[in-house]
């Protein structure tokens, strides 16, 4: 991270003010691990209409999300979601396992049902966060901010539920903070990990980075500041 080169004007604000604070965040992968697995029964009624019984936080979703996979009409979904068990943004729409009982139970002509076990959970199921971010915030002499720019990066893995470079990390990084003038690189990678999905407000990082970057600069500055003012009391 960091090798791109940040607009000149920008970089200039950032170099030229009083107190400048670079402050890393390496967030760890996360599993959401619902108390409940995903599970689903689908049963076929006829040539166009289904039946869905689905650990889902979304039953509109979802059924929208299969009648445009299966060129059904919504109106031949019928989802049923009863304790979700936990969901976290794991449930918010069917994965691929869920799509091949439906297709399957389908092409059979018979009511199919899959539960996830805990271990195809936590080696299988779509994963969270494993991101990075390194933050420049500028401040002046009293500790008013000036200038920012942020670096992130996140893993996508193989199949994410949406390839994401997480924009919103950086639309909400200030958005409650009088920041003059914000820069940012956004990235995400693919790997041969477990895909990308939501968690619990899957922009999180700007909150941590954010204000964990703000407290290193209060107390950097209150430190420069009470050493000046024991030197002027010595003197």
């Amino acid at each position: 991270m960091g090798d791109e080169e940040i607009d000149e004007d920008l970089e200039a604000r950032l170099k030229s003010a009083p107190y400048l604070v670079t402050h890393k965040v390496v967030h760890q992968r996360i599993s959401q691990s619902p108390m409940e697995t995903r599970g689903v029964v689908a049963i076929g009624d006829g040539a166009e209409e289904l039946t869905l019984y689905i650990t889902c936080q979304s039953p509109h979703v979802v059924a929208r999300w299969t009648s445009l996979a299966l060129g059904l009409p919504q109106t031949a979904i019928r989802v049923i979601a009863k304790d979700v068990g936990g969901g976290f943004g794991l449930k918010n729409h069917p994965w691929k396992e869920e799509v091949a009982v439906i297709l399957a139970a389908l092409n059979f002509g018979r009511p199919l049902k899959w539960i996830e076990d805990r271990y195809e959970n936590l080696v299988a199921a779509n994963q969270a966060r494993e991101a990075e971010m390194v933050l420049q915030v500028a401040l002046d002499a009293d500790g008013k901010l000036l200038a920012s720019h942020g670096d992130y990066s996140c893993n996508n893995g193989a199949y994410p539920q949406l390839a994401d470079c997480n924009i919103a990390v950086q639309m909400f990084l200030w958005a409650a903070y009088k920041m003059p003038v914000y820069g940012f690189l956004t990235r995400g990678w693919y790997t041969n990990t477990v895909g990308l999905a939501a968690y619990r407000g899957p922009w999180a990082m700007e909150s941590l980075i954010r204000e964990t970057a703000l407290d290193v600069a209060a107390r950097r500055i209150a430190s420069i500041q009470s050493r000046f003012a024991a030197a002027t009391w010595s003197r």
